[in-house]
């Protein structure tokens, strides 16, 4: 029975409690000191750090924590979660069929990233992320599992890794007069993103902005990952556990004493970069961020410099050649997937297809071309689910490496190698060269070899980054 206006006026003065509490401990949660490591557990940490070989050590430490093999994509990822201390952060998706343990590595990954810099979650809704803590995003690192979970929040998400905020106007009624007013909410950015999926392919905006991680789902692959399952079954595996703990400590802390320094390369003005396509310019400026990652792990063998900007002291690092090195080496891989029209999995059903086709046709003492088949074909030779086949043949389909030659109404489709073929054979891939002692990257075709880089001169060494 009380009247409206003496509700409303209570309900103000109770938001405004309530705000003041949430900006309180907003501050308390902005100065509250983080984990406190111990003097042994630091110099543990700084040692490690100063490892010439510290992205190998790492790939080692992820296989004595049962994930094995995927040198690259341990590598790659590590990088992708240090870079979150980055102006300009690096972003992942793992792809590749279900059951290939694309989780397992976003899982490990996410072990060694201190919990203070990760936020998890297993699904975001479309708003969410507009109504977080203003800076509760910055420079985390962001994990989600598949990518079902971030449906109605990639434009949030990429609004925070491109421009590295994210505003919202909504509309809200004054509790006093009764009128609607504009109320805005902003979260700060920058963030890095890691997450899967299973999907031949993904949304083209999120893919610009991502490194696709293709898993190895050879039977070699699966031999290894079946023995390790194993071991963790023996009393030598219950052992490992605790080795792995340490191993989760010492990353933690290792990436604890990672400062947020800015990283100058005197060397961009004379990198080089393919430029034969326009998404070549995102890929150009991760690889620009990929280098500044290198760089960042080696903050503690390099030395600090400072200078007056605006007149303001910044503390930085330069790039070494070493650093390019080391980027490149990564970058080939990563690059030469990208330029491909195919993910790693279609293209591993494509070359089973043809695998498929060339031994029919020599049964048959026809062409290649002149083999019919369907997916059950597919599906016995392969040993792929239907599933799994259907999402990638779609994609083979679209891009005319199949064609299909029957399937209308009611019909079996039945399919054929399309002229599509021959573009996996002029695929362009990025390969390492070694000569002279010059290390670099060049873009491979069928016919001719085009080198994406020019040397660079230094007092150290001389190499050719792409």
């Amino acid at each position: 029975g009380a009247p409206e206006a003496v509700v409303e006026g209570d309900l103000c003065q109770m938001i405004k409690k309530l705000e003041a509490m949430k900006a309180a401990r907003r501050a308390e949660l902005e100065t509250r000191p983080g984990y406190a490591m111990t003097a042994d557990e630091e110099h543990e940490a700084l040692e490690y750090l100063k490892a010439p070989d510290f992205l190998d050590r790492v790939a080692s430490d992820l296989s004595k924590m049962g994930y094995v093999g995927e040198t690259l994509n341990k590598k790659l990822g590590y990088l992708i979660t240090v870079s979150r201390k980055l102006n300009s952060p690096l972003c992942g998706v793992v792809v590749s069929r279900p059951a290939a343990g694309k989780s397992r590595l976003m899982e490990v990954l996410a072990e060694l990233v201190p919990p203070e810099d990760l936020v998890s979650f297993t699904r975001i809704t479309p708003q969410a992320l507009y109504y977080a803590e203003n800076r509760s995003l910055r420079h985390k690192l962001v994990v989600s599992g598949e990518d079902e979970g971030l449906a109605g929040s990639d434009y949030a998400l990429r609004e925070l890794i491109s421009a590295k905020r994210i505003k919202l106007a909504a509309p809200l009624k004054d509790a006093m007069s009764g009128k609607m007013k504009t109320v805005e909410y902003e979260v700060e950015g920058p963030i890095s993103l890691l997450y899967t999926t299973t999907q031949p392919t993904i949304h083209h905006e999120n893919a610009t902005r991502c490194f696709l991680l293709s898993l190895d789902e050879s039977a070699d692959q699966t031999l290894e990952v079946l023995k390790a399952q194993r071991q963790t079954r023996t009393m030598e595996g219950a052992a490992r556990e605790s080795d792995a703990q340490d191993l989760r400590r010492l990353h933690r802390n290792v990436q604890r004493l990672l400062k947020p320094l800015r990283v100058i390369n005197p060397f961009a003005d004379e990198l080089t970069f393919p430029s034969h396509a326009l998404e070549m310019r995102r890929e150009h400026e991760k690889y620009l961020s990929l280098i500044e990652a290198v760089a960042l792990l080696g903050q503690h063998r390099l030395e600090r410099k400072k200078c007056v900007v605006a007149g303001r002291e910044v503390e930085y690092i330069e790039v070494e050649p070493a650093d390019i090195s080391a980027a490149n080496a990564l970058m080939a891989e990563v690059l030469g997937a990208k330029v491909s029209e195919l993910s790693r999995p279609s293209r591993e059903l494509l070359k089973l297809i043809k695998q498929m086709v060339e031994e029919s046709a020599r049964e048959q003492g026809v062409e290649a071309r002149a083999v019919r088949f369907n997916r059950r074909d597919i599906r016995e030779f392969s040993g792929w689910s239907d599933s799994q086949i259907k999402a990638h043949i779609g994609r083979l389909q679209d891009l005319e490496y199949l064609a299909v030659v029957a399937g209308r109404r009611g019909r079996e489709f039945r399919y054929e190698l399309g002229a599509g073929d021959e573009v996996l054979k002029r695929e362009f891939g990025l390969k390492e060269v070694w000569k002279s002692g010059v290390v670099g990257t060049s873009l491979v075709k069928e016919s001719d070899m085009v080198y994406a880089g020019k040397i660079i001169k230094s007092r150290q060494t001389s190499l050719v980054v792409g």
